[in-house]
């Protein structure tokens, strides 16, 4: 694939990436304002592995879950779970969108022909750190989300957090969201980012030589 198709496909994925996000954010932040509550999804699991119990049939308490491995899905209107959500789309959008921004930047910068210069390795360590970054913000997101879920408590109970004792053989422990692939692969774009600053001091002094 050359240089310019690929800087177009990018260039299409970023215009993508800032419609989607609008959409997104204007829909989380309207969608309250007229009445109308947003489902959340979290990933869930019985606390005692193999408990006939755990299961709740679906609309229960306006949640769903699946036996053992599943999805609760909790309807809500409260202003804390809006705010988390509007932050949560803001967040994730903006995530994309700066990183096909820096995917794209670099894809001109390294088709000049001389891929090592010094704006190649700033960007690719900005990608590394950004894919670094947004497992974080997930793990966080899965905390504060936990919080607002047990404080309305839509199970009488019987949810409990990721790390709490399991206080009866029925409960539904939340379980949190965690990337590990986009965490692997900024650790690789630091590496590459790396040996791209390297390369523009070789590539520096071979100049100087020459």
């Amino acid at each position: 694939m050359s240089a310019r198709v690929l800087s177009i496909l990018l260039s299409l994925a970023l215009a993508a990436a800032v419609v989607m996000s609008a959409i997104a954010l204007a829909f989380a932040v309207v969608a309250p304002l007229v009445g109308q509550p947003l489902d959340a999804g979290f990933s869930v699991a019985c606390a005692t592995p193999g408990a006939p119990p755990c299961s709740v049939e679906p609309g229960t308490d306006g949640a769903r879950f699946t036996l053992h491995e599943g999805e609760l899905t909790l309807t809500s209107s409260s202003l804390a779970a809006t705010l988390l959500r509007v932050l949560d789309v803001a967040l994730t959008g903006g995530f994309w969108i700066a990183l096909t921004g820096l995917l794209r930047r670099f894809t001109r910068h390294a088709s000049g022909g001389r891929p090592f210069t010094p704006a190649t390795a700033r960007q690719l360590t900005w990608t590394g750190l950004l894919l670094l970054a947004f497992p974080l913000w997930e793990l966080i997101r899965s905390a504060l989300w936990q919080l607002i879920v047990l404080m309305e408590q839509p199970l009488s109970g019987r949810l409990i957090h990721t790390f709490a004792a399991a206080p009866a053989p029925d409960a539904i422990r939340l379980l949190p969201e965690f990337s590990p692939g986009l965490a692997v692969a900024g650790l690789v774009l630091l590496v590459i980012a790396r040996a791209f600053a390297v390369g523009v001091e070789v590539q520096r002094d071979s100049d100087e030589i020459v």
